[in-house]
């Protein structure tokens, strides 16, 4: 995994994906109701042996990330992602860069199942999700999981 992350490189029109290096930077792009969405449960960004980030920045400027969380003992990768300008003329270009991301991880793992899990208010990533090909698959309360179905 460590390797795919180090040589991540993933272009769309003017958006380009690489990866973090410095994960403090990531909250600071949201605002306080999106950063607890994208860093759950209290905003704050925290850093474990399983989780790579990549950025995603548009012209440069740092926009957006995409967390993968290696499951292999589960045999899935989890994936995340987050915009910061959804109101934006972006969205449809950042729709399409999740799409080719999302293939990119299928053919590194082809053997892997892939979810996403989110909370149960947000949402605008439902409608996201369902877009990308995601079912939701179960429910335990304040969170849902969802899997890809190409």
């Amino acid at each position: 995994m460590n390797e795919f992350i180090d040589s991540f490189f993933l272009t769309h029109n003017d958006f380009e994906v690489i990866k973090t290096k410095d994960i403090s930077n990531l909250p600071s792009i949201f605002n306080k109701t999106d950063r607890i969405l994208s860093f759950p449960p209290d905003g704050n960004i925290c850093r474990s042996d399983i989780e790579h980030y990549l950025d995603i920045h548009y012209k440069n400027q740092l926009i957006g990330f995409f967390k993968i969380i290696d499951l292999s003992f589960e045999n899935v990768i989890e994936l995340h992602g987050s915009f910061s300008k959804p109101q934006s003329f972006l969205v449809r270009s950042y729709f399409n860069l999740t799409e080719k991301f999302i293939l990119k991880v299928r053919s590194e793992w082809p053997d892997h199942g892939i979810k996403s899990v989110i909370h149960r208010d947000n949402s605008k990533v439902k409608s996201f999700l369902s877009f990308l090909n995601f079912v939701e698959t179960s429910d335990n309360g304040a969170y849902v999981e969802y899997r890809y179905t190409p």
